[in-house]
C-alpha cells in the first residue's frame, strides 16, 4: 500500500511510505516532487499511481506519477485548472475522470480527462453544477454517479451522471439532506450507499442511491455525526465506517452496516490459474466477474479501487508476496506476464478485483527451458509450445534446461 503526502499540521507533506502486509512495516519510498494535502490517488491499469492537484501553498495543477519497480515520483503534464477537493475516477477505458474542486475562492464545474496512454489531460463536458468535497462512483452501467459537495449557493443534496460515451453529464436524484464530506460506497447489488457528511451540523442518516430508478431512499442511521470519516465494503458484503470527526472532536468508533443482501457480494471473481507456470512467459487465467466497478473515489479520504484484476501470488512460507498487473483482460480471462525474477517454487494465487478477493488456486512456478520459435531454432529440432524439447514433446518429453 503507497501512503503519499499529506498533512502534519504544520505543513503540506511531500513523504511517501509503503507498507508490507507480511513484515507490517512502513518503509520510505519517493518522495514527491511536490508536497500536498487534498490530492487524489488512482491506480492505473499498468500498475502506476496517479497523484492529481490537491493544495500545497495554493491550489495545485501539478499531477506526478508513481512507479512502484523504482520508488519514484514523476512529473507529467499539469491539470488545465489548478484544483484540490476534487474527486479522481478510474473509467473502463484506463483514462481518469478529474471532477470538481475549488481553489480555495472559485467552485469548478469543469471535469478533466487524463490519458494513461498519452500522459495529457484534456477537458471534458461541464458538470451542472460546480461543487467541490462530492463524492464519485463507477456504476455497473460504466456510468459515473456525482453526489453532493458545497459550492457558492451552499451544501448541495443533487447528483448528477457523467456519461464516458458522450462526456456528458446529467441531472439526475436529489438526496434527502444536501450535505459534503460524505462516503459513497457501491454495495453488492449496485447500489450505493451515502452515509454521514456535514451541512453546518454532523449527519448520521444515510441513504441509498438505485442507478435504475436514478433515485435516494432513506436506510438505518448511523450511532453518531460523523464526517470525513471511511466506508469500505468488506468481502462479507456489509460495509465498514471507520473514524471521522464530530464537532471537532476526532472519532475512534467504527461501526457495521448490513445491507441485507447476499452473505458475500454479488461481484465475487473466482480463479482458476494452470498448475505450473514457467518463468518469463506470457501465461493467462480464466474465472467471472474479473471486470468490476469501483469504490468512491474523495480527494480527503479515500481513493478507488481498480475496476480490472490484479494477481497476487502468496508463496507458501509466506515470505514473498508478488502483485502481477495483467496485460489484457475480460470478464472471464486474462493475460499476464510471468516475471522472470521470481523466485521457483509453490504459490498460492488469488485475483483482487475491486479490493475483493477471489477464491485461492495452488500454482508452481518453474523454469521450462529455452523459448523457441521454430524447430530450427532448438539444437535438438523439437519445438513444441514455444519450448524447446529433447525428443518428441508428446507425453512425458523432458524440455531441455
Amino acid at each position: 500500500m503507497l501512503i503519499a503526502c499529506g498533512f502534519d499540521r504544520s505543513s503540506p507533506l511531500s513523504s511517501a511510505e509503503i507498507f508490507d502486509p507480511l513484515t507490517e512495516r512502513f518503509v520510505p519510498t519517493g518522495p514527491a516532487a511536490t508536497a500536498r494535502l487534498n490530492h487524489t490517488a488512482t491506480l492505473l491499469a499498468n500498475g502506476s499511481v496517479l497523484l492529481v492537484g490537491g493544495f500545497g501553498a495554493a491550489a495545485l495543477s501539478s499531477v506526478e506519477l508513481y512507479n512502484p519497480a523504482s520508488g519514484l515520483f514523476t512529473a507529467v503534464s499539469p491539470l488545465s485548472t489548478a484544483r484540490n477537493l476534487h474527486t479522481s475516477t478510474l473509467l473502463p477505458s484506463g483514462k481518469v475522470l478529474v471532477v470538481g474542486g475549488s481553489d480555495g475562492t472559485n467552485f469548478f464545474s469543469s471535469s478533466e480527462l487524463f490519458d494513461p496512454a498519452t500522459k495529457l489531460f484534456t477537458f471534458s463536458g461541464p458538470l451542472t453544477n460546480a461543487r467541490y468535497s462530492h463524492t464519485a462512483n463507477l456504476l455497473p452501467n460504466g456510468k459515473i454517479l456525482i453526489t453532493g459537495g458545497y459550492n457558492s449557493g451552499g451544501y448541495l443534496a443533487s447528483s448528477e451522471l457523467y456519461d464516458p460515451a458522450t462526456g456528458t453529464f446529467s441531472a439526475s436524484g436529489a438526496m434527502a439532506s444536501a450535505k459534503d464530506s460524505q462516503t459513497a460506497t457501491v454495495l453488492p447489488n449496485g447500489n450505493i450507499l451515502v452515509a454521514a457528511g456535514f451541512n453546518g451540523g454532523f449527519f448520521s442518516n444515510a441513504e441509498v442511491y438505485d442507478p435504475i430508478s436514478q433515485t435516494f431512499f432513506t436506510t438505518g442511521s448511523l450511532s453518531m455525526g460523523r464526517a470525513g470519516n471511511t466506508s469500505t465494503l468488506l468481502p462479507s458484503g456489509k460495509v465498514l465506517v471507520t473514524g471521522g470527526v464530530n464537532s471537532g472532536v476526532y472519532l475512534s468508533a467504527a461501526e457495521l452496516y448490513d445491507p441485507g443482501l447476499a452473505t458475500r457480494p454479488a461481484f465475487v471473481p473466482t480463479l482458476s490459474l494452470t498448475q505450473t507456470l514457467p518463468r518469463g512467459r506470457i501465461s493467462t487465467f480464466s474465472g467471472s466477474l474479473l471486470t468490476g466497478i469501483s469504490e468512491s473515489s474523495r480527494s480527503n479520504a479515500q481513493s478507488s479501487h481498480s475496476d480490472f484484476p490484479l494477481l497476487s501470488l502468496l508463496r507458501q512460507d509466506n515470505e514473498l508476496l508478488t502483485v502481477v498487473p495483467v496485460r489484457t483482460w475480460s470478464a472471464t480471462g486474462a493475460s499476464w506476464t510471468v516475471p522472470s525474477s521470481l523466485p521457483l517454487g509453490q504459490y498460492w494465487g488469488r485475483v483482487f478485483v475491486n479490493g475483493i478477493a477471489s477464491n485461492g488456486s495452488p500454482v508452481s512456478i518453474t523454469d521450462l527451458g529455452q523459448s523457441c520459435a521454430s524447430p530450427a531454432t532448438c539444437s535438438t529440432g523439437f519445438c513444441f509450445n514455444d519450448v524447446c524439447c529433447k525428443s518428441s514433446c508428446g507425453g512425458a518429453a523432458k524440455l531441455v534446461p
